[in-house]
């Protein structure tokens, strides 16, 4: 990812994210909340709107998060939703992830 982009987690795999600088990641300490990850990337795409945030989440905190997105969706917030799961095809997780990085609008992005 490239520098200042803002990490946001609810799922285990937020713990290898590489940041740049400081602030580039939020995550609940102990365990996180599901829901937590989108929630926080709405709140830090509405305070730095130039910069790109992603969120790292499971199904349950997709499930958990809807408020969240409808609000992303209804503000037009190009948030990226990376939803991981226990197995998936990294390639095509790859690919799909660096389209939505691009895009500049909301995605999910689902890891099966």
């Amino acid at each position: 990812m490239p520098a200042g982009t803002i990490a946001t987690g609810d799922v285990p795999a937020l713990a290898s994210w590489q940041a740049v600088a400081p602030r580039e990641t939020l995550t609940a300490l102990g365990m996180a909340t599901p829901g937590y990850a989108v929630t926080a990337a709405v709140a830090a795409q509405l305070v730095h709107p130039d910069r790109r945030v992603v969120a790292f989440t499971s199904p349950v905190g997709l499930a958990a998060a809807e408020p969240a997105r409808a609000l992303a969706d209804a503000l037009a917030l190009p948030i990226i939703v990376a939803v991981l799961g226990a197995s998936a095809d990294e390639t095509a997780f790859a690919a799909e992830f660096a389209r939505a990085f691009t895009a500049r609008r909301a995605t999910v992005v689902v890891a099966s």
